[in-house]
């Protein structure tokens, strides 16, 4: 079975109160729950940049266009091992290592029988838990970029909100 660090324990009654109490002051102060996420994952960086000087830099630190660069590579490659995770997960933290990977495997005698399962089947509530916290660690990283890049909530709605309009166009323009 593939090792992966347990964040189930997290959805504590407790630990769930407090993220929806602090989620509501948020909210009762007209702040965007959003910008909060990025200010909690800046100053994440920011502290890990002090630890381990010259292995990270905190997004809003970067000054050169290489630093960009490695930065953005460093998140898409960190993102794409949690998307490996995510899909192991779907498959089931609760089967081996090598029955995980037929979930992708097209190849592999199981393929077919493993992709045919309900959603949830076989996984018990922590299993679908770990599957969820594994996109909140990809979210993470995405922002790391939009940090690094300068999004903020409104710049972040604006730029998707066109992008989609134009996506739609396309659609529609047989594009």
């Amino acid at each position: 079975m593939t090792e992966f660090n347990s964040c189930a324990a997290l959805l504590s009654e407790e630990n769930l109160k407090e993220a929806s109490t602090v989620y509501q002051e948020i909210k009762n102060l007209g702040e965007s729950p959003f910008d909060y996420l990025l200010d909690l994952q800046n100053r994440l960086q920011q502290n890990l940049e002090s630890q381990y000087p010259g292995r990270t830099v905190a997004p809003l630190n970067i000054k050169t266009k290489g630093e960009l660069a490695q930065f953005l590579l460093d998140q898409k490659q960190a993102f794409d091992d949690e998307f490996q995770e995510l899909l192991l997960s779907v498959a089931g933290t609760n089967k081996s290592a090598k029955d995980q990977t037929t979930i992708w495997k097209k190849w592999k005698s199981g393929y077919e029988a493993l992709r045919a399962e309900d959603v949830n089947e076989g996984l018990n509530q922590n299993e679908r838990a770990e599957r969820d916290f594994e996109v909140i660690d990809m979210q993470m990283f995405f922002n790391n970029m939009l940090l690094a890049l300068g999004f903020d909530e409104q710049k972040l709605f604006q730029y998707y909100y066109l992008k989609n309009l134009e996506n739609v166009r396309r659609y529609k323009d047989n594009y």
